[in-house]
């Protein structure tokens, strides 16, 4: 029994387990959303749709882990700490992609700029400090 599986007893609990198969399914949508816009992290939403699988439905967790659009980018994350150098490429050019088409085509204030340019170095030093997985 692993650490995530089995740990909250309460989970036994018939709307618990509800609650985290739905927040669960939620998760995985927003990390969908994060495969087309760059300022949502997909693999934070998807390694939280992980746990809440793993506490709630197995077949779920097990669908989630072989799904063929984001299931070897959450095992490489959680499994090997890190990302290969397309998935990277990849993210780096949609935040930049993301970020240039917010700033040209809705001009928001100086304070949304700011905040879009911490994300964007936030974003940037995390895809730098990530291990390059050669695959």
């Amino acid at each position: 029994m692993t650490r995530l599986t089995g740990s909250l007893t309460a989970t036994r609990r018939r709307p618990f387990r509800w609650l985290l198969l739905s927040l669960g399914f939620i998760c995985v949508a927003l990390a969908v959303v994060g495969l087309v816009f760059p300022l949502v992290p997909p693999v934070d939403f998807l390694l939280l749709a992980a746990i809440c699988f793993a506490n709630s439905s197995p077949r779920a967790h097990a669908w989630l882990h072989s799904n063929r659009l984001f299931g070897k980018r959450l095992r490489d994350y959680r499994e090997r700490h890190g990302a290969t150098i397309a998935t990277k490429a990849w993210t780096f050019g949609s935040l930049v992609l993301g970020l240039a088409a917010t700033l040209y085509f809705i001009a928001p204030p100086w304070w949304v700029d700011a905040l879009l340019a911490i994300i964007a170095l936030g974003v940037t030093a995390h895809l730098l400090k990530l291990k390059t997985l050669r695959d």
